[in-house]
């Protein structure tokens, strides 16, 4: 009985509707799986094949019973697994009842059925001889055609799969090296931008540094004192636009305000600010130039014109349109203000 209850809790994928999906491989899995455990229980080494063996002895001598008894309820009327012990009904349910129909003994297994559960604990305590893998291997048929037909669409989808996981990874690692270079052109670029303008200071001939020392000296550094410079000329009164233009970043919208201006050296282009906002409704556009124009101290009666792309929500469309647009509400603090589109994209 203790090789039939570990048979039988795997009979689903042994002898049922998942045995057909499963490869014979899979199977002997299967089948060493359950060796281990009579291993453990009787203390003694079980291989694959003596479990088999076993298998196929205690079939052979219960089969013949289990047709005789099903045979007998058909004839009589009666339940068909009324007569069955235990080990015959595991072997029932595991084979089902159809693998018995049209067997016939002729012989008389009365005494055999008294001492049945003695002969099948002798055969599982007692080890088998290993016998050669191929007298057994009709226990895993081979699947169906049909069966095969969707094991290999299974496969064929597998392989897809795996295929576009590969794409997306090789797209990954590209864009991670593509960043790595990134990083390390802005390394070599602002320590060359430090050889050149310090070329007598010895401390800047031998300085080098990283993304995080880079990116301080960036943020903390230039930015700051090139915006101080912009003011410091936008201080004189003179007259300014202000331009920007949106962009997708994960969840957020993007807008870099570029501020143009003309001093003597000519036309002056530079980049002021870099905001995010949640959306890109009017509203918040029109309060977020206002902001930055009093964040930096600018006048806002210098301010000539604004300066975006034709989306309705910049000038109300190709028309010009006075209504819900950034244009209408700068040009509430602003009555002269001047419309220029795309002038270029930024």
């Amino acid at each position: 009985m203790s090789l039939v209850n570990p048979i039988h809790d795997q009979k689903s994928k042994l002898f049922g509707a998942l045995t057909s999906t499963l490869t014979i491989d899979d199977k002997n899995k299967i089948w060493e799986e359950i060796s281990g455990r009579l291993s453990e229980l009787h203390g003694n080494v079980r291989t694959r094949d003596d479990v088999m063996k076993t298998w196929y002895n205690i079939l052979t001598k219960h089969k013949p019973r289990i047709a005789d008894k099903l045979a007998s309820a058909r004839k009589t009327g009666g339940p068909a697994d009324a007569d069955l012990d235990e080990i015959e009904a595991k072997i029932s349910s595991m084979k089902g009842k159809e693998a018995f129909e049209g067997i016939e003994s002729g012989i008389d297994l009365s005494l055999e059925s008294q001492c049945a559960n003695e002969e099948t604990e002798r055969m599982l305590i007692s080890p088998v001889p290993s016998e050669d893998i191929e007298q057994i291997k009709f226990f895993q048929p081979a699947p169906r055609k049909r069966h095969r037909l969707e094991n290999d669409e299974l496969e064929s989808t597998k392989r897809a799969i795996l295929e576009k996981e590969d794409k997306k990874l090789e797209i990954l690692t590209n864009i991670d090296s593509k960043l790595d270079r990134l990083e390390k052109q802005w390394t070599v670029r602002l320590t060359c931008f430090q050889y050149v303008c310090f070329s007598d200071s010895d401390v800047a001939k031998n300085f080098h540094s990283a993304r995080t020392k880079t990116e301080a000296i960036i943020t903390g550094v230039l930015a700051p004192m090139s915006i101080e410079e912009v003011l410091s000329e936008l201080q004189t009164g003179i007259a300014f636009s202000l331009s920007t233009d949106a962009s997708n970043h994960a969840e957020l919208k993007t807008f870099p305000i570029i501020i143009r201006y003309f001093t003597s050296s000519g036309v002056q282009k530079k980049l002021l600010d870099f905001v995010h906002l949640q959306d890109e409704k009017s509203k918040q556009v029109a309060e977020m130039l206002l902001d930055v124009i009093t964040k930096y101290g600018l006048n806002p009666e210098k301010m000539i014109a604004f300066c975006a792309d034709n989306a309705p929500v910049n000038f109300g469309g190709i028309n010009r349109a006075e209504g819900d647009n950034v244009f209408t509400k700068l040009k509430q603090i602003k009555s002269k203000l001047i419309p220029v589109v795309v002038v270029h994209h930024i």
